[in-house]
């Protein structure tokens, strides 16, 4: 049977003692006891000098022993800090095929520092991919794991860090969505509240707006109505018209279309941004894209709109991208994408959107 840690410890120890302990045996069997010796001596009628010599020798002989022992008194402390560190990687390799089954992972307690940001880091890095439904599932579920793991501790640090100024924005976006998707009341209600709080400023606002467009819970048309209509951010309520799109409330995307209008009447940096909305709708936002075509002025948008109405196979805007296709008063530029449109239109049945959804960063 192979010896297990403490068996292996009493097997060393016990060499190292049993060693020292029949040396000490020989060394002093092979002495005469210093009675017998002295009676020896006056029997013999030796002279002082020869008495004189044979103390010598029995010193000289007492030295050898005594260095023979702390030699081998070295020996043992050797030998047990070998056992001892034999025992060390013992328990450190676990249980093996010759000490019994291996044990599951354990699972049930809270995750470290390092696991959580694991977890964020891969959930994030699959943020595009979970908005465009194409991937990130997995990742997704071990961050629910986790979040799990670590309760309303954890879950409470993280709202925290998301409402506190100190946060980097990058951060900030990360952990909306984070929140937005953990399942959690207290998470969603941390983010129902920057929306309803008019101190929260308009970035987190905007954050919250987008990372509840998204979420999975239940009951929150009301408030992204509320968002949509009335927020003083155009970002906020462009974000909020996006989840009220998705979950396919009636006259959103009307709704989702007004605010892009506003946006590019203000001349709104982000408003060219919003276009990407009707990328991701689909048949959904055909009709809203091909009046578009007819009334937006500006180039930028004019070709955004031509690459939307493409890629997502609008062929009900066919007579707005030939209008604009050979309008000798459009610029070449929105011609010729007007006619790339059109042979892309007529010559593939199905041809649908591969653009990325509208970006936190810009709205």
């Amino acid at each position: 049977m192979k010896p297990t840690s403490s068996h292996l410890l009493t097997l060393l120890v016990g060499v190292a003692c049993g060693t020292l302990a029949a040396t000490l045996f020989q060394g002093s069997g092979s002495s005469t006891p210093p009675a017998r010796k002295a009676a020896s001596s006056r029997d013999s009628g030796n002279t002082a000098p020869a008495l004189s010599a044979t103390r010598l020798a029995q010193v000289e002989k007492a030295q050898e022993e005594n260095a023979r022992l702390r030699e081998l008194l070295a020996e043992k402390d050797r030998l047990l800090d070998q056992a001892k560190e034999t025992i060390r990687k013992l328990e450190e390799c676990g249980p093996t095929a010759t000490t019994g089954p291996e044990k599951a992972p354990q699972t049930d307690h809270p995750p470290t520092a390092k696991e959580v940001q694991a977890a964020i880091d891969g959930f994030a890095g699959k943020l595009q991919a979970l908005w465009l439904g194409k991937g990130g599932e997995e990742e997704l579920t071990r961050l629910r794991a986790v979040l799990k793991r670590g309760g309303e501790q954890l879950r409470a640090k993280l709202v925290t860090e998301f409402q506190s100024p100190k946060t980097e924005l990058q951060r900030v976006v990360v952990l909306a969505h984070v929140l937005a998707q953990s399942g959690d009341p207290v998470a969603i209600t941390a983010l129902e509240n920057t929306l309803r709080d008019p101190d929260a400023g308009d970035i987190r606002q905007r954050f919250a707006a987008h990372a509840l467009a998204f979420s999975p819970a239940e009951g929150l048309e009301p408030l992204l109505t509320q968002v949509a209509h009335d927020a003083k951010d155009l970002g906020a309520r462009a974000n909020a018209a996006w989840g009220l799109v998705r979950r396919k409330v009636p006259e959103s995307v009307a709704l989702y279309g007004s605010i892009t209008d506003r946006a590019f009447e203000q001349g709104d940096p982000a408003a060219i941004m919003y276009l990407q909305g009707f990328m991701l709708m689909g048949e959904q936002g055909h009709a809203a894209v091909k009046e578009r075509l007819r009334t937006y002025q500006g180039l930028q948008a004019k070709v955004a709109l031509i690459t939307i109405a493409r890629r997502t196979n609008n062929k009900s805007a066919i007579p707005e991208l030939e209008q604009l296709a050979y309008d000798a008063g459009q610029p070449k530029s929105v011609q010729d994408a007007a006619r790339g449109a059109l042979e892309a239109l007529k010559r593939n049945p199905r041809n649908p959107p591969s653009n990325p959804p509208p970006s936190d960063s810009g709205r």
